[in-house]
């Protein structure tokens, strides 16, 4: 009786934090604030040297065509991204 008694209240336990506060068990996702402050273009490619450049963070709001105007192909190429890669984070 007391195992099953100890079982049910692990179920309960589980289910409560599962369903009171997901976050504390889901995934982490992209954070447009980075509370981390995390350097997401830490990337190096020597190739890109003299290339002037800088990391986007894609909002939901946005698209690639609001982001680059008419130029959006030409930045996607060169990026190596097409529209399935672009999806709100």
């Amino acid at each position: 009786m007391f195992r099953k008694l100890l079982f049910f209240s692990l179920v309960v336990l589980v289910a409560g934090v599962v369903c009171y506060k997901p976050s504390a068990t889901s995934d982490p996702g992209a954070n447009p604030d980075d509370p981390a402050r995390e350097d997401l273009t830490k990337i190096h490619y020597p190739s890109l040297d003299k290339i002037p450049w800088r990391g986007r963070f894609i909002r939901p709001q946005d698209t690639l065509e609001s982001l680059y105007g008419n130029d959006w192909p030409t930045v996607a190429r060169f990026n190596r991204i097409d529209r399935r890669h672009v999806y709100p984070a």
